[in-house]
């Protein structure tokens, strides 16, 4: 598959191939139809995180909509081939810490959020853990509505 790559720090994205991911259990493998670009993704790119260099290569993009092309095991009936879902900044939590139980998973410490812990929808195709896909209605323009998971998410809690 074809990835926007940013090697190091400072480092312009560059399509690179890599192999297409396989889903494990609990995941959902995504055919990306659209990817925000996020201030985030910005300051990941510029090396602004003070992040170390093992971190990189990363796969930037965390706004991301497509439709479910392969099913890992262990998903429920919720998710279906061919469905449209969205790929938040959070890929996955350890949902039982406090904040986790109090619906803030944004301030649980073993978070893994998409292009920085696992790679991001810059990309033909990326993983999804199906505890924190969207479902995107067919209605909304992929284009339009991918900012709405990371700015509009932050806007709306």
């Amino acid at each position: 598959m074809k990835a926007a790559v940013c090697s190091e720090p400072g480092a312009d994205l560059i399509i690179r191939e890599l192999p297409v991911p396989e889903p494990g259990a609990g995941q959902l493998l995504v055919q990306m139809e659209s990817c925000g670009v996020c201030h985030s993704d910005l300051h990941l790119r510029e090396g602004d995180e003070s992040l170390p260099e093992e971190c990189y290569p990363l796969v930037l993009g965390h706004e991301g909509i497509g439709r479910v092309v392969e099913l890992g095991d262990a998903i429920d009936d919720a998710f279906t081939l061919g469905m449209r879902v969205g790929l938040p900044w959070i890929y996955s939590t350890c949902e039982i810490c406090q904040p986790c139980r109090d619906a803030h998973e944004t301030l649980c410490e073993a978070q893994k959020v998409r292009g920085l812990h696992v790679h991001g929808g810059f990309a033909e195709y990326a993983l999804v853990d199906s505890r924190f896909a969207v479902a995107i209605p067919t209605a909304l323009d992929s284009l339009r509505s991918a900012p709405l998971l990371c700015a509009g998410l932050t806007a709306w809690s």
